[in-house]
């Protein structure tokens, strides 16, 4: 099927949720769905659209181009993949498996963090096919039409600074809070910063320096994602007791990385986190964390977790086949 729009012949690969999917070189999510939830699909990303998150779905691949190319082009340029999940979402054929293959495209070939959205609850145990792709990925509320799942969403996917503010531009902040009565102008440090949606905290986008041994500022509550991406020369960061939580890929890459103790603050560490840190051996990390997302530590050849004997990090690291050492605390 056809159709001319803007002066370009499209093929309809899929229903178009009545908005342009987004093309270009800034942050955005990719949007994996069944064609049969399409109604309730749409609406969800239409309403993410609205509030200024970047959506790409599969509506409107140009004729001569390749599915699967431009499928595979679009998972490996997004920051996250939305799995909305379903009865039909689970349903394969011979000639429908296109969501298991984004699925496996995002985690196997590009290691993508994979957010599910339940639309109708379905026990997943029962499709043997999609249980390594989505029990480790990051789980919404059942939705329901209601703001809560939304705002949840919201807050996760402008964490990976998919969401833009009315000028089209992400809101980014110069200073931060070291001390609660006191701001300091980040220009005198390697560090960019925003506030948290709430407004009483702060996220540490990026560091920018290229010192071996780096002292997280007080005032700071939240390691984005890809915070620390690719620091090659980091050895060593002390974390502050104002931290909650570490984002996902924040010390993706960080070769040198060779020791780091986590705070009794932090309660989540995210997926992908120390990536491929392979010098990384040894983590200290306490009872407060109660989440470890998928693979947060792949790759990391050497490693040692400490942590309190029956902790949740002493079960994922059992699960996960990893060494640990218990310590008490």
């Amino acid at each position: 099927m056809f159709s001319i729009e803007k002066g370009r012949c499209r093929v309809h690969m899929s229903e178009n949720f009545g908005f342009e999917p987004y093309e270009g070189k800034e942050p955005f999510v990719f949007i994996c769905y069944k064609t049969e939830d399409k109604n309730v699909v749409s609406e969800i990303a239409t309403r993410l659209k609205d509030r200024g998150v970047r959506v790409w779905y599969d509506w409107g691949i140009n004729p001569g181009q390749h599915w699967r190319t431009v499928i595979s082009e679009h998972i490996r340029d997004c920051v996250a993949v939305l799995a909305f999940t379903s009865p039909n979402f689970y349903k394969l054929n011979n000639n429908d498996s296109e969501t298991l293959l984004e699925l496996s495209m995002a985690k196997d070939n590009y290691r993508k963090p994979i957010l599910r959205i339940e639309i109708e609850q379905e026990d997943i145990n029962k499709h043997s096919s999609f249980v390594s792709y989505l029990p480790n990925s990051i789980q919404f509320s059942k939705w329901d039409g209601k703001d809560d799942c939304l705002t949840k969403l919201i807050g996760t996917l402008d964490r990976m600074n998919c969401v833009t503010t009315s000028n089209g531009s992400l809101t980014v902040e110069k200073t931060v809070a070291v001390q609660p009565s006191k701001q300091v102008n980040l220009e005198e440090f390697d560090f960019i910063c925003k506030k948290t949606i709430d407004g009483k905290g702060w996220i540490l986008i990026e560091y920018t320096g290229k010192e071996k041994y780096v002292t997280v500022p007080e005032g700071i509550t939240e390691i984005g994602n890809k915070a620390f991406y690719k620091c090659k020369l980091l050895k060593s960061v002390t974390i502050p007791n104002s931290v909650t939580s570490i984002g996902d890929y924040a010390f993706n890459d960080c070769f040198s990385l060779t020791q780091i103790t986590i705070p009794n603050s932090v309660t989540s560490i995210g997926c992908f986190a120390f990536n491929d840190c392979f010098s990384l051996t040894q983590i200290t990390i306490p009872n407060s964390v109660t989440s470890i997302g998928a693979d947060a530590f792949y790759n990391c050849r050497n490693l040692t977790i400490q942590t309190p004997a029956g902790s949740y990090a002493e079960e994922y690291a059992k699960e996960k086949n990893i060494r640990y050492r218990s310590i008490y605390q």
